[in-house]
């Protein structure tokens, strides 16, 4: 019989841990808009899901096993990881896009600044490390994000890869924990994803902790009226961050004190 060593960590202090979705809604908002947070638990389960919806799909002749699963960072490398390993311990990489905002809030184009290597050198070396067959092509690619929100990071991502790898639109797909309605309405082919928000909703997750703390610090105090700190951090505590990190993560700079 096996032994057994099990050995247990205090969960005080670490923020957003627990199994649930909460949906919060502050009075009063300058810029209305609820705050969803999906907690540890919470994320392991819709990723759990989502493997489990696109192996459905597989089974059912309505797609073939993935050969390659393209996390895009930050935020899909979680979900990617769990991924790739449910579909089949799959081989995985990762891609890097962002942009930022111009001074009138509107969002630039996003730009690559880590990008796919080329294909026949990827499969060299995938064989090479016992990750992709000898004879073995990368054909079905699964591209992974956390959360598509407007469309053009993910639009941008598969775009890139038809243009360098050549893959067909059947043999591309996307999937995300969440989606935004606005990313659905600009029809880039989202083809698997769990939870479906309103364009005014904020998606925090629970591997975005010093992250979310100092963009929500910023945003409350650059309300018309800023909120005080003592109601910023009220408001934190409610989205279940805790004190500790709140202390921590607090924004250093210039006039957020």
């Amino acid at each position: 019989m096996a032994t057994t060593e099990v050995r247990e960590f205090s969960v005080d202090g670490l923020s957003l841990s627990g199994n649930e979705i909460r949906l919060h809604t502050f009075p009063g908002e300058e810029k209305p808009e609820d705050y969803m947070v999906i907690c540890q638990g919470a994320t392991d389960y819709l990723a759990y899901s989502l493997a489990q919806n696109i192996q459905e799909d597989i089974k059912a002749g309505n797609w073939s096993k993935p050969d390659l699963v393209i996390a895009v960072l930050r935020g899909g490398a979680v979900p990617g990881r769990w991924i790739s390993d449910l579909l089949g311990n799959l081989p995985m990489i990762t891609v890097g896009i962002g942009s930022d905002y111009g001074p009138d809030r509107s969002r630039r184009d996003p730009q690559v600044y880590q990008d796919i290597p080329p294909l026949e050198e990827l499969q060299a070396t995938l064989r090479t490390i016992n990750s992709l067959g000898k004879n073995q092509r990368i054909e079905n690619v699964l591209v992974v994000e956390e959360i598509v929100d407007d469309g053009l990071t993910a639009e941008k991502v598969l775009q890139n890869i038809r243009e360098k790898w050549g893959i067909g639109e059947n043999k591309l797909r996307l999937c995300s924990l969440v989606v935004k309605e606005r990313a659905l309405a600009r029809g880039i082919g989202i083809n698997y994803y769990k939870e479906r928000i309103p364009d005014s909703t904020w998606a925090i997750f629970s591997w975005e902790v010093a992250e979310t703390i100092g963009k929500l610090v910023r945003r409350w105090k650059s309300y018309t009226n800023p909120l005080f700190d003592k109601e910023i951090k009220g408001r934190l505590g409610e989205l279940g961050f805790s004190e500790s990190d709140i202390e921590a993560y607090w924004p250093q700079e210039e006039g957020v004190s």
